[in-house]
């Protein structure tokens, strides 16, 4: 899983949540604002109808930076439609200028995944509140105005910074979890459950393209009997350092101790045979490390060693499917 797509999934909830919030906030003080007496201009009204386009174009949108400047927008439009609401209040709304900025500002700190985003964003909103109205801010009281500026500022960066940290750790922690429940241990390469997980994609995708093979180390229970398990787990790592060296594999999962399979989607069929062709070749050409077999110096891998077969992804996708009768098709690759 992306960052991008963990961070929506994890933010879609809360930022419909906050927006919502701020969307409500200004249409109920509208409704109950005693200092509205002329009413909110026409473009707070269209700001006001930019925050809800905004904030559905973020719940719908499809890739990930339009989703950052949507979060942007939304919040540019509730700062606009603010100010158009205070503007409308007279000598009245000076007073709730700083207020407003705050409350936009520390609420929005959940909406952004950048921090950089978010700084913008805090500082495009007192432009907008506040341009063209300091005039208002007596002299006695500008410092004052400016340690509220610099204090919800330095307050925002941190509260989103925190929060942008814990989502990445949040990541980190899953896709670790993830690679330690789909990886074998022993060999390193993915395991019967991210195997699984692959060929169910593949039966959801129904593509044409995709390709399975199995491949089988022969004499494999010959070689623990006579040199031990240890022995049989080092053939095993050679044989999957020789698949992720040398085969185009996608994913490969350990079926049984002696068994591995793998899919992956190439350009042809007859990709997928040279493949196959090439990792027996190698295979049967690579000699066993003085570490596995000390006493069997110069020993090579038998030329059965390996059996590849090439099946297209309908029969492996059928197969899986219990309401589908299994169908079989498989291609053997040349020994």
């Amino acid at each position: 899983m992306t960052y991008q797509t963990h961070i929506r999934q994890m933010l879609q909830l809360p930022n419909v949540l906050a927006q919502s919030t701020g969307i409500l906030g200004w249409l109920i003080s509208v409704l109950i604002n005693p200092f509205l007496t002329a009413g909110v201009p026409a473009w707070g009204w269209l700001a006001f109808a930019g925050m809800i386009g905004s904030c559905l174009a973020m719940t719908t949108a499809r890739r990930f930076a339009v989703w950052r400047l949507f979060a942007l927008v939304f919040v540019l439009f509730e700062a606009l439609a603010f100010r158009f609401q205070i503007l409308g209040m007279g000598e009245a709304g000076y007073a709730w200028m700083i207020p407003m900025a705050i409350v936009i500002i520390l609420g929005s700190t959940i909406l952004f995944s950048h921090v950089l985003d978010y700084g913008i964003a805090a500082g495009a909103v007192w432009l907008l509140l506040f341009y063209g109205e300091l005039d208002t801010i007596t002299a006695a009281s500008l410092p004052l105005f400016w340690v509220m500026l610099g204090a919800s500022l330095a307050l925002g960066l941190l509260l989103n910074a925190t929060f942008v940290r814990i989502v990445a750790s949040t990541l980190e922690l899953k896709e670790s979890y993830r690679l330690q429940a789909e990886t074998d241990a022993l060999t390193g390469i993915s395991n019967r459950r991210a195997l699984m997980l692959d060929m169910e994609q593949v039966c959801r995708e129904g593509s044409p393209s995709w390709y399975f093979v199995m491949l089988d180390i022969d004499d494999f229970k010959r070689i623990n009997d006579r040199f031990g398990h240890d022995v049989g787990d080092q053939v095993l790592k050679e044989m999957a350092g020789i698949l992720v060296k040398h085969f185009r594999v996608d994913a490969s999962g350990a079926w049984a101790a002696r068994n591995s399979a793998c899919c992956s989607s190439p350009k042809t069929s007859a990709s997928w045979r040279s493949d196959c062709r090439r990792c027996w070749t190698i295979s049967a050409a690579t000699p066993a490390p003085a570490a596995v077999f000390p006493s069997v110096p110069g020993w090579r891998a038998s030329p059965r060693a390996i059996s590849p077969r090439i099946c297209s992804s309908r029969p492996m996708a059928s197969s899986i499917r219990p309401s589908a009768p299994a169908r079989t098709g498989c291609i053997t690759a040349a020994a």
